[in-house]
């Protein structure tokens, strides 16, 4: 945690972090979220095949779903 009289930065598991706060105790929240572009090249290929992409896309779409989701209280 790096600390300033402007605030806290806190690096971490986010999903795990968030639990520990209170409701309406934060005034940003800065993601940045896997964009899709560090695959593997098995991962790429599976994606690329037309039978694959929609339940990658609906994966995918649904983990940033719950983590966007876990920051309702704050």
């Amino acid at each position: 945690m790096f600390k300033t009289n402007l605030g806290k930065l806190i690096n971490g598991d986010a999903l795990e972090f968030i639990k520990t706060l209170e409701n309406d105790s934060v005034d940003l929240i800065l993601t940045d979220p896997p964009y899709l572009y560090n695959l593997s090249k098995r991962e790429n290929e599976q994606i690329n095949e037309k039978s694959n992409i929609s339940k990658s896309i609906n994966k995918y779409i649904n983990a940033i779903y719950d983590n966007y989701s876990a920051c309702d209280h704050l």
